[in-house]
């Protein structure tokens, strides 16, 4: 079954929730890789764009960029 998102072009600021959310529901098998991310994205959402695949790998790597920067400055208490 499709999302409420099948009726509307996805935007870019969307892909980091749409991948948060593939997370959470592929990380209960342990499997969340950017193909698993990817196929449950597709399958969840409609009107993707055709750059879908480059859009993954850009947000995933701007995402673990952000994670890395964090734990090598972590904020000041």
């Amino acid at each position: 079954m499709k999302s409420a998102m099948a009726t509307q072009q996805l935007t870019l600021s969307q892909y980091s929730e749409l991948i948060f959310a593939a997370i959470k529901a592929i990380d209960e098998k342990n499997e969340a890789n950017k193909s698993a991310i990817s196929k449950h994205i597709e399958a969840n959402s409609g009107n993707l764009p055709a750059a879908h695949e480059t859009l993954i790998s850009h947000h995933l790597n701007k995402m673990k960029a952000a994670a890395v920067a964090g734990r090598r400055n972590p904020p000041c208490r």
